[in-house]
This record gives C-alpha cells, structure tokens and sequence, in this order.
C-alpha cells in the first residue's frame, strides 16, 4: 500500500514538472535530455512511475516502458490536438490511412475509429517491440479494419539499419542523426524496409509520416501514390536541419510537393484560422523562420 502510494505521488508531482514545462514552450526530452545522466534518471524514473496502460482520447493504450508520449502525464488531453482537429475534419468513413511510425498505435487507433468498419489504416512500425506494443493495442480496442506492418519505410525494399534510442522508444530511426542533425551513438539492428509504392496497391487518402528525420526517404519511396492519388492529404513531420542529408534541400524539398500540385500548410494553427501556406515566393523566410524547428506540415492535393 505505501510503495503504491508513494508511486503515486511521484505520478502526479511527474506529471506537474512536464505540464509546466510544457506550458513554457519547453521539452524534457529536447532540453534536460541532453545530458546523459539525466536521461537515465527521466527514463527511470518515467519506467518507475508510468501505469500499464491509460485510458487516452476513448482508447485504452498499453504503455512503452518509458511512457515516451507522456500520455500518463497528460490525462486527457490530446498531445497533438491541432494535428487531431486536422484528422478529424480531413479523414472520412471509408477512407483509407496510412500510418508512417505507428509506434504504439495512439494515432492508428484514431484514424481505426474515424474511418469506420468500411475503411482500413495500414501503420507500419519498424521497432519489433513498438509492433508488439501496437498489435496489443489494436487487439485491446477490438479493432479489425488496421493492418499492423513491422517494416520500416524508405525508398528501397529490403534490408537497412534501425538505431535504437536506448532512453525513448519513440525516437528508433532508420536514420543516425538527431534533429539537430547530430550524430547519434546509438545500437544498430538489421530490419526489414519497404517503399510505400510497393506495399501499398490500392488508393489512400491519408497519409501521415513521422519517422524521426527520415521523412524525405519514405516521400522518395512513394512516388507512385503522390502522382496517383487525387484527393490524397498528407501530415508530415519535417526538420529543416536535416533535410538536407537526402539529396536535396529544404528548398528543393518544398518545391517539389508544389510542383506535384500539393498545397503546403503549418499544422500549427491551421484549425484555429490561422493558417500559414507555404508558398514557392515563402519557402527560404520559412525555412529560416524555422531552421531550428521541428515541425509538422498538412498537405493538401488540389
């Protein structure tokens, strides 16, 4: 009973230091996560205090250990609401969703509910133990109409690397650097890779990727489905910093969507008439507005 409530009280004195740091523009896992030791501390402590499960945005969803979405310390209050709002209005009964980083399923299972029975969502992850912990999820919520797929997603079908961030689960990527476009030390693992274009087929009409920096390669591999797909809406994160490692240029980037007829939006705000379009004439004061940023952009095919 002591320990239980001791635990408890670490929750709640937990989920106060993250709400305010958040509230002041800040993140943990950016700023105090810089220092080594205190990763290990954060990612203890988080492993020590995180529930199994919570009950988040009408889903149960079984935890990573580290709870690295701090859907513990958030309740009920979506941690990506402008891009939920977006999801909710852009996403139809029927449709068919892709899921890029799946991770747990927080997002999968809420594209599940809002494309209905008729509708399907494909989420790839590429983490083993993330797959596993989104396969459970899926099972837990009674969903049928998602197709959990553990492939990493990239511009070539077959083997690459996955580093593992040994502190957050959420941050495994296919590709060795940070944000800041950082080297990172982390274990290596061999996985399977596929292109979009090869795995999926039929029509989408929403696509959403967020893959730690590797976002241009998964873009590269699903040509096909950009030109094809009339109606398609993409959310996808992006990184100034890093971009420029795959080829191209945060200019050349940009212009492309453009050019494939794709209207570019910051997600921030967009709900809240505040909308900010991207325009060829806007790309470099974007870009440079934003060189340190990571951000997501909401794509529309017109």
């Amino acid at each position: 009973m002591g320990k239980n409530i001791f635990k408890a009280f670490l929750r709640r004195a937990f989920k106060g230091i993250v709400l305010i740091v958040g509230h002041n523009g800040l993140n943990l896992g950016v700023y105090l996560g810089k220092v080594r030791l205190i990763k290990k501390i954060e990612t203890k402590l988080s492993k020590y205090m995180r529930p199994e499960f919570v009950i988040f945005n009408g889903h149960k969803i079984y935890l990573d250990d580290s709870d690295a979405l701090r859907l513990s310390s958030f309740g009920t209050d979506y941690h990506e609401e402008n891009e939920y709002k977006i999801y909710e209005k852009y996403i139809r009964k029927g449709d068919i969703v892709v899921d890029v980083g799946a991770f747990i399923g927080d997002n999968s299972l809420d594209f599940a509910r809002l494309v209905g029975d008729k509708g399907k969502v494909y989420a790839f992850e590429a983490s083993q133990k993330n797959w596993e912990l989104l396969k459970k999820n899926i099972e837990a919520n009674n969903y049928k109409n998602i197709i959990a797929v553990n492939k990493a997603v990239s511009n070539k079908t077959g083997k690459l690397n996955m580093y593992h961030n040994p502190f957050r689960s959420s941050s495994d990527r296919i590709y060795g650097r940070d944000s800041l476009n950082n080297p990172v030390d982390w274990k290596a693992e061999e996985i399977e890779g596929t292109k979009l274009d090869d795995s999926i087929k039929g029509k989408v009409d929403f696509l959403k990727i967020d893959i730690e920096g590797a976002e241009p390669l998964a873009i590269e591999g699903a040509k096909r489905i950009l030109k094809e797909n009339k109606n398609l809406k993409i959310m996808i994160e992006f990184s100034p910093a890093t971009v420029g490692n795959f080829d191209t240029t945060g200019e050349k980037y940009l212009k492309n969507f453009i050019n494939s007829g794709f209207e570019i939006y910051n997600a921030k705000g967009f709900m809240e008439n505040e909308r900010v379009r991207i325009e060829e004439k806007s790309i470099r004061e974007f870009l440079e507005d934003h060189k340190k940023e990571v951000l997501n952009l909401f794509l529309i095919k017109k």
